[in-house]
């Protein structure tokens, strides 16, 4: 495992593209990971349905979309919420059957 820098470190490496989070934020999307396959995709809150009282859906964006035409283009719903996200890991890791997303 190599060692971790502050410009590796989530907090930090998901909101480096400052170019790529305007476009985001702009749209209603709050990025807050990658995927675990090494993609330049951020994963996002999408706040863009007014989501009623419950949380927002977790949804994988196209980063090429962003970085080349400044559109949104959601790849893969996650999840309908945060919580559901954290439930289904959760559950796969205690049983050991992690499943790709």
């Amino acid at each position: 495992m190599g060692l971790v820098t502050d410009e590796s470190e989530l907090r930090n490496a998901v909101f480096r593209d400052e170019a790529m989070v305007a476009v985001l934020c702009e749209h209603g999307y709050l990025p807050f990971s990658r995927p675990e396959d090494s993609s330049y995709d951020p994963v996002c809150f999408d706040f863009t349905s007014g989501f009623g009282g419950y949380e927002p859906a977790v949804v994988r964006i196209d980063h090429e979309e962003i970085l080349c035409r400044e559109k949104i283009q959601v790849l893969q719903v996650l999840s309908p919420g945060f919580r559901l996200l954290l439930e289904k890991l959760t559950i796969e890791l205690t049983t050991g059957s992690l499943s790709a997303t």
